[in-house]
């Protein structure tokens, strides 16, 4: 694998700091992942709440948590963004550092051939052909903004869902006519 070239000092210290921006970029992997998951879990403990407080009868209540979802859903959405960014930066800096390293040592290895964030050319990623139809070349980042998409829209339907619920049972209970007396029970003759 490695050619003709000779490791000297700046070939080791390449290797060293490709090594360390590999971790960062892979750090950076495992916090987003880890987000994701606490953000996950942060949406369905507050689905279960709003559950709970509307099939009660608490649309107050109800609207503050389908509120602070649709919050949670946005701040979810900008911290993916800014984790994805670093992700992409480290994975940059790899690129660098790794055709440096092949060239200096003149290897016939490439870690990031075929990689979509490490390919200079322009043409795509080339397609995937299974059971006969063709699969096109996406991320899977495409399907996350999508999943932070549809949880802000999910906890907009709730909030006006619980606004309306709100309003429709304050104004029933404010209809401005007086409560009826109860009808007086009457013992059953004999």
């Amino acid at each position: 694998m490695i050619g003709e070239g000779t490791r000297g000092p700046k070939a080791e210290d390449l290797l060293k700091y490709l090594d360390i921006a590999t971790k960062f970029r892979n750090h950076e992997f495992n916090i987003q992942m880890l987000r994701n998951v606490v953000f996950t879990g942060s949406h369905a403990v507050l689905l279960a709440c709003y559950a709970a407080t509307i099939t009660n009868d608490y649309p107050g209540p109800a609207l503050g948590l389908a509120l602070f979802g649709g919050l949670l859903s946005f701040l979810w959405w900008c911290y993916y963004r800014g984790s994805l960014y670093w992700a992409r930066y480290w994975e940059y800096h790899c690129r660098q550092i790794n055709d440096e390293v092949v060239s200096l040592l003149n290897a016939d290895v490439d870690l990031f051939k075929g990689h979509p964030a490490g390919e200079r050319s322009k043409e795509p990623p080339p397609n995937v052909y299974y059971a006969g139809k063709e699969i096109r070349h996406s991320g899977v980042h495409r399907w996350l903004y999508a999943v932070h998409a549809a949880t802000f829209v999910l906890w907009l339907v709730l909030a006006i869902a619980a606004g309306v619920s709100s309003w429709h049972s304050a104004g029933s209970s404010q209809s401005g006519s007086p409560p009826r007396p109860a009808e007086p029970q009457t013992a059953p003759s004999r």
